[in-house]
């Protein structure tokens, strides 16, 4: 299971990552994106339907639609834990790039900028959901890696 702070590059790391280990990816903001993303049963039930397969990685956040089944059927959780300031830039400039076609999309990512949720969401919202899942994760004994930069995670994938 990967997590964390917004355009860190959980989608890249971990379409690499299913690369090198030879599994299936799971991107979240695929899911909602077929789905909805507000419709919060769905986006469950299709994350309880994914994770009850015996391999796989999964990369998004969706804290609110489910997070403790991922967490608990997951292995391995991967968080990406990056200053909020340099997280809500690289969100800003990740849609720059996105409206200019200057990047193609990973993990299906479509969502417009809309800086009255981003903002609040990256400076305020996540920070305390990213705390408690790394919280339950912990309680549960399972195995955790964090990344404080894009260079870590570089290091990870090298290690593979």
């Amino acid at each position: 299971m990967i997590f964390g702070d917004a355009a860190s590059g959980k989608s890249t790391f971990a379409k690499k990552l299913a690369d090198i280990e030879n599994l299936p990816v799971i991107h979240l903001d695929e899911v909602m994106q077929a789905v909805g993303r507000t419709d919060r049963n769905s986006i469950a039930s299709r994350i309880e339907k994914e994770v009850g397969e015996p391999n796989w990685i999964i990369d998004g956040n969706a804290f609110t639609k489910d997070k403790k089944l991922r967490i608990q059927e997951s292995d391995l959780v991967i968080v990406f834990d990056f200053n909020r300031f340099y997280s809500l830039f690289n969100h800003l400039r990740r849609d720059f790039k996105l409206r200019t076609n200057q990047e193609i999309p990973v993990g299906n990512e479509k969502t417009p900028l809309h800086l009255t949720y981003f903002v609040p969401y990256i400076l305020r919202q996540f920070p305390r959901r990213k705390k408690q899942a790394i919280q339950q994760a912990k309680s549960l004994d399972k195995a955790i890696i964090i990344f404080h930069n894009r260079k870590d995670a570089s290091q990870y994938l090298k290690s593979r």
